[in-house]
C-alpha cells in the first residue's frame, strides 16, 4: 500500500511503538530487498495512550470517542492535554489531566485578555512608542529561536508548550512596570501568536478579533488627543475612520474603549 500510494520511498512512517517488531522491521526489509532503495527516512513511533496505566483497546471497551471527550473538554483543551506530553512518552487519560490542560490553557487565554484590555486603553498610557523596548525585543527573539529549537528536536511539544508559559510571564511582567510600553507587549503578542499557530495551540480566537490592530489603536489615540483639546471636528472624523476599519468606539466613564463593529 505505502509503495502503491507513496512510492518505493517516502519521508515519514508512523505508527506506535508496539509496531516496530516485527512489522515495521519486516516492511524495511522486503521493501527494500524489492527496490533497492532506503524505505522511509523518518521513522515516528508513538508511545500509548492508556487508561488507568492500561492500554486503551475496543477489546477491553476502556476507550472513549473524540465525541464523548469534546461534549466536556473544548477540543483546544484536549489538544494542550496531547501536546505537553511527548509523542514518544505514553499518556494517562484522565479527568484530572483534562482539567489541569483546562486550567493551564485558562491561564494563557486570561494573560492575553488581560493584555488586550490595557492595549484598548493604551492611549491614557505614558509610553505611546509602537515599538518594544530594546529588553523585551531580545527576550522575544530568545523565546522564540527556544520555540523553533524544541520542535526541531524530535518535536518536543513539552517544551515547545512550557516556552509559550516563558512568553506569558514575560507578558505579565509588563503589566507591572512603571511605563507600561504597548509597542513591547504587541511584540510579545505578536511572536506568541506566530508560535501558538505553529503548536496548533489555540489561544486567541477566543477573543473574536478583540486583538486591536495597531492602526487602530493610533487613531483612538488621536480621536482622545482631540476631544482633550475640543476639537470636535476632528474627533468625529477619527471616530468615522476607526468605523471603517472595523471597531466601534465607546467612551466610558474610565476612557475610550475599541469593541469590534457588529455584522449587519
Amino acid at each position: 500500500m505505502a509503495l502503491k500510494h507513496l512510492g518505493a520511498d517516502f519521508d515519514i512512517h508512523g505508527g506506535g511503538l508496539d509496531l516496530i517488531f516485527p512489522h515495521h522491521e519486516n516492511e524495511i526489509a522486503q521493501s527494500e530487498a524489492a527496490t533497492g532503495l532506503p524505505f522511509a527516512r523518518f521513522w515516528v513511533h508513538n508511545g500509548f495512550v492508556t487508561r488507568n496505566q492500561v492500554k486503551m483497546s475496543k477489546s477491553l471497551g476502556n476507550f472513549f470517542t473524540l465525541s464523548e471527550i469534546f461534549a466536556k473538554y473544548q477540543p483546544a483543551v484536549v489538544r494542550y492535554m496531547l501536546l505537553s506530553v511527548h509523542y514518544r512518552s505514553p499518556l494517562d487519560f484522565s479527568d484530572e489531566l483534562l482539567a489541569q490542560s483546562r486550567q493551564a490553557l485558562s491561564g494563557l487565554r486570561d494573560a492575553i485578555a488581560r493584555a488586550n484590555r490595557i492595549l484598548q486603553k493604551q492611549f491614557m498610557g505614558v509610553d505611546e512608542s509602537n515599538q518594544p523596548v530594546a529588553e523585551v525585543a531580545r527576550a522575544v527573539e530568545v523565546l522564540a529561536k527556544e520555540f523553533l529549537e524544541a520542535l526541531a528536536d524530535d518535536v518536543n511539544t513539552p517544551e515547545a508548550i512550557g516556552i509559550l508559559h516563558r512568553f506569558i510571564k514575560l507578558l505579565e511582567k509588563q503589566f507591572s512596570t512603571n511605563q507600561v510600553s504597548r509597542g513591547s507587549i504587541r511584540h510579545i503578542l505578536q511572536s506568541l501568536r506566530s508560535c501558538s499557530e505553529l503548536l496548533g495551540v489555540d489561544l486567541f480566537s477566543f477573543m473574536q478579533g478583540l486583538l486591536i490592530p495597531p492602526q487602530v489603536t493610533e487613531l483612538a489615540h488621536q480621536r482622545e488627543k482631540a476631544r482633550e483639546t475640543k476639537n470636535w471636528k476632528d474627533a468625529d472624523r477619527l471616530r468615522q475612520e476607526i468605523l471603517t476599519q472595523g471597531y466601534v468606539v465607546e467612551d466610558t466613564s474610565t476612557g475610550p474603549r475599541l469593541i469590534p463593529k457588529a455584522s449587519s
